[in-house]
């Protein structure tokens, strides 16, 4: 997918370019920045996630991490209880959950509302704003875009 980025950029007349990504395009984003370095100029993304490693995960059971590990932590374990469904069932399901979605525009702005409204962190989205990024979700169609997870997952990425 990074690659197939790369060679639109450079059919568009672009030899170097930044790259802006979010959620799973933070992946496909690091591949660039890894496969195609010589192209990035920078990697600007708002979803990275730093995971704890089993260093991190003993000393906090040892209670030997300090107040900032210990938030980092308990937040991450937070998030994949409330928030994992969604790659989940992104990456688990994707033809079942694109025909719902698919089917309804109301459908799937209720499941896009519901994700940003988690990943918000309160900023109160307007119905102008929610609506058209949906629209922007739904003209081209859901299917492939929720199909990158199971695509991403197959590489069984710890993300």
């Amino acid at each position: 997918m990074g690659k197939a980025f790369d060679a639109l950029m450079k059919q568009l007349g672009y030899e170097t370019y930044g790259v802006v990504s979010t959620d799973l395009g933070w992946v496909v984003g690091m591949w660039m920045v890894h496969d195609v370095h010589d192209s990035i100029i920078g990697h600007f993304c708002d979803f990275w996630q730093g995971r704890p490693d089993e260093s991190d995960l003993t000393r906090y059971k040892k209670n030997e991490t300090t107040p900032e590990e210990n938030a980092v932590i308990e937040a991450g374990k937070v998030w994949s209880s409330l928030h994992s469904v969604y790659s989940m069932v992104h990456g688990q399901k994707p033809q079942a959950l694109a025909i719902a979605l698919s089917d309804s525009p109301v459908g799937l702005l209720g499941w896009y509302w519901d994700v940003n409204y988690a990943t918000s962190d309160g900023y109160a989205y307007s119905f102008e704003e929610l609506i058209t990024d949906t629209l922007m979700l739904w003209i081209p169609g859901v299917y492939n875009n929720i199909r990158a997870y199971r695509e991403i997952f197959k590489v069984k990425l710890c993300i």
